[in-house]
């Protein structure tokens, strides 16, 4: 009786289910990419823990669909220190590549191709089965090659674990380390340069809190029947107060002031709300005036 040489199938349901996963991932990150850094941030912001989470998560998934680790490193250097995003990545990298190697396994990848192109991956596991640690962390470590790609090919051909982890996460340490301090001290660098232009340009800016210590506390701190406190200033709109200071009340205090500083000490002082103006009771109504100066009613 002849030998059935039919090749294996891979796991269809599998391979439909890793199929679409990778197609929604790739398309959310890559969709939405220029949202991650500052949601990342937002979330860092508020608790640094919850951060280091979403981005170990991120890293962890991110394999599947071949997105290089380079892009959440890059998104993570202004928001992480080094020490602790190396830490954070090498962590999403050991996950990532555990799944994948598990994953592509599963798939049932490799008895299919030992069928289809015995002798390609006869020559192939050989190499890799020599070898393992070195090769995959010479692979990890080239920047034009994708790591992930190395998981699968480990997990189809059943790569010892033990000793291809060890190379995915010297190469990848290796690369990392690279790209994250220098990228740090990349970033500092231009922090120092262009940052003290920004941080003159703040610093000229005038601060409302030393404009009002300056001009306005000695009367609007005391307790004066005829001058309004502090306290009702801070119920009127930025806008009146501005208004005030330019032509009102207040000219002749405000004439030492330049524009920027009455404007820094009405948004102290003031609100958001719009000013509106003086309310309809404060208008006469019923008189107009006649053609002979006087007053009468309508």
């Amino acid at each position: 009786m002849a030998e059935d040489t039919k090749p294996l199938s891979p796991h269809p349901l599998r391979l439909g289910v890793w199929a679409l996963f990778v197609a929604a991932f790739a398309f959310l990150y890559y969709r939405y990419s220029s949202y991650w850094g500052t949601e990342l941030t937002q979330i860092a912001a508020a608790s640094a823990w919850i951060a280091y989470a979403v981005y170990v998560l991120l890293g962890a998934l991110r394999g599947f669909a071949l997105i290089p680790v380079t892009n959440l490193i890059v998104l993570a250097i202004p928001i992480f220190p080094p020490v602790p995003l190396l830490i954070l990545t090498l962590v999403g990298i050991a996950i990532s590549s555990a799944s994948i190697y598990a994953f592509a396994g599963s798939l049932k990848l490799g008895e299919y191709l030992e069928r289809k192109h015995a002798r390609h991956m006869e020559r192939l596991q050989h190499a890799l089965r020599r070898n393992p640690t070195s090769i995959v962390t010479a692979w990890s470590f080239l920047p034009i090659v994708p790591t992930d790609l190395i998981c699968y090919v480990c997990g189809v051909m059943r790569i010892s674990f033990r000793r291809f982890l060890l190379g995915v996460l010297v190469g990848e340490g290796a690369i990392c380390a690279i790209y994250i301090f220098a990228g740090s001290n990349l970033l500092d660098l231009g922090m120092r340069l262009f940052g003290a232009d920004a941080a003159e340009a703040q610093a000229a800016q005038p601060s409302g809190q030393v404009v009002y210590a300056e001009h306005c506390a000695m009367c609007h701190e005391q307790v004066d029947e005829r001058i309004p406190h502090r306290s009702a200033l801070q119920q009127l709109p930025a806008a009146r107060i501005v208004r005030a200071l330019d032509a009102g009340a207040m000219l002749a205090i405000a004439m030492t002031m330049n524009r920027d500083e009455r404007i820094a000490v009405a948004e102290y002082l003031g609100t958001d709300a719009t000013d509106s103006g003086p309310p309809a009771s404060a208008y006469c109504t019923g008189q107009v005036l006649a053609v002979d100066g006087g007053w009468t009613a309508r």
